[in-house]
């Protein structure tokens, strides 16, 4: 079970919000929408970067070069 809460927000925030919802109801429903798309594309995001990362983390350590930062900023200021 929820507890009620309250939350201060702008009037001109407090219109938009009252825009999208119908009714008081509707308003806790689409700041709850809101929340859970928040939380998935966080979730979505790290899954993204941890695919992206994982072929460097199981790399084999001798499979590492070693770079400088001016050769890194060097390299990436060609592409």
């Amino acid at each position: 079970m929820s507890s009620p809460h309250s939350l201060n927000i702008s009037p001109e925030l407090s219109a938009f919000v009252l825009g999208q919802a119908e009714s008081i109801d509707d308003v806790e429903a689409y700041l709850k929408r809101l929340v859970e798309e928040d939380m998935r594309g966080r979730q979505e995001a790290r899954e993204w970067l941890l695919e992206k990362l994982r072929p460097a983390l199981e790399a084999d350590e001798s499979e590492y070069i070693e770079v400088t930062a001016e050769e890194l900023m060097a390299e990436l200021r060609k592409r």
